[in-house]
């Protein structure tokens, strides 16, 4: 975790887009001293920081020059949670246009899946690519127990793998902790957040949006 670090040669609004997304009430059949209640934790509540994206980059030899971009957000279109490998873009040989680069795509969570994106040629004389997916995936178990209900077991069992230690938390409120105090852009629920984000990744070729 204390290699990890944050891009130095790219300005602030290039490496984090924070967000908060927009919110609604209703005060039906309230008090009025009920209601402004209701209105001041709203507003509260609305100036969370409930969503972010960040450019990282890891001190070490083996990762260098290789960016890590994170998203996570409250409210977003799909819940899942995925790491996307993406490898270098090939050339240009055979077409005027570039073929996409190769990745690998793990699902965490909602279930278990693994993926293999890869350029191939299509059937026929005509030297033209197209990109096609491998997946292999497994569903859950519904008798398993869920993660929360495996962290509570331990946590009675005394049994302490599972958790982070002090250091650990630490350096994560370190990469995290600046996002909370930059000035957050709005953004609806159901959308993948504020459009800044998207210019955030763009050098890189944009963000994988995960489907279920």
């Amino acid at each position: 975790m204390n290699r990890i670090q944050i891009d130095s040669t790219r300005s602030k609004s290039k490496i984090t887009v924070p967000g908060k997304r927009t919110t609604t009430k209703t005060t039906n059949a309230i008090s009025e001293e009920s209601a402004i209640d209701l209105e001041v934790q709203i507003r509260c509540r609305a100036l969370r920081t409930l969503r972010a994206a960040r450019r990282l980059e890891i001190n070490s030899w083996r990762w260098k020059g290789v960016p890590f971009y994170i998203r996570a957000g409250k409210s977003l279109p799909v819940t899942a949670t995925e790491v996307i490998v993406k490898l270098r873009q090939p050339p240009a040989v055979f077409m005027e246009v570039p073929l996409p680069a190769n990745y690998f795509r793990f699902r965490v969570t909602p279930d278990l899946m693994i993926a293999v994106g890869a350029s191939v040629k299509k059937a026929g004389d005509l030297i033209e690519g197209q990109q096609v997916e491998l997946v292999i995936s497994q569903q859950s178990d519904p008798a398993e127990m869920g993660a929360y209900e495996e962290l509570l077991h331990d946590a009675v069992q005394g049994n302490s793998g599972r958790f982070a230690r002090q250091d650990y938390v630490e350096e994560a409120w370190r990469i995290v902790d600046p996002i909370l105090e930059d000035a957050a852009p709005v953004y609806d629920p159901g959308t993948w957040g504020p459009p800044q984000a998207n210019a955030l990744i763009a050098p890189d070729g944009g963000w994988f949006d995960p489907t279920l």
